[in-house]
């Protein structure tokens, strides 16, 4: 039975890649997120008493955890595949037991390639259309800053004492996106 699984070898290193793959750039998100935070922690603490700033980044943060969802999910499709491939090839669900679920002739990972394919076109395009997004977002955005004194938000051209404050956050100088533009080659 296992002799007749189409490209089984070659199915379980793809999918096993896919799914390092995935849980390594769902891991890079997680930490840019970690540095928009820390972003934020450091500007608030070299303020002065009585100044709140506000990096207003929720484009870049909203694209970034979807992202990490939608590479999450591809890790879970991947390994489900996987796990499918690995049942039809070594029978690792013992045989009294497959028996009983009425299994033992079935070969899951190609009676289910139909709902594979769509899973995995799925969930690639939630994950292309953020990171074209993104794509965008990084090289041609910057975040806004805000400055609330006092309880009330000021705008950065109106607040010539606090000047040196006013940050300017562009999206590609920012540390975490380094390697995106080292990547793209720009």
């Amino acid at each position: 039975m296992t002799n007749n699984l189409p490209l089984r070898r070659t199915r379980l290193i793809v999918m096993s890649l896919l799914m390092v793959m995935c849980i390594i750039a769902s891991q890079y998100y997680f930490q840019m997120y970690r540095k928009y935070k820390k972003t934020q922690d450091v500007a608030n603490n070299l303020a002065p008493a009585g100044v709140k700033i506000i990096i207003d980044y929720y484009d870049a943060k909203t694209i970034a955890i979807i992202v990490f969802a939608a590479s999450d999910v591809i890790s879970c499709i991947a390994f489900e595949i996987a796990m499918l491939l690995i049942q039809d090839m070594y029978h690792t669900i013992p045989k009294c037991i497959a028996r009983r679920l009425r299994i033992m002739d079935k070969t899951f990972s190609t009676s289910t390639l139909g709902f594979q394919t769509i899973c995995l076109a799925l969930s690639t395009i939630f994950l292309v259309v953020p990171l074209s997004l993104f794509t965008v977002f990084a090289f041609t955005k910057e975040a806004k800053v805000v400055i609330i004194k006092d309880g009330v938000a000021l705008d950065c051209s109106a607040i010539a004492p606090l000047d040196d404050l006013c940050l300017l956050v562009v999206y590609v100088e920012m540390p975490y996106s380094e390697r995106s533009v080292r990547i793209s080659g720009s």
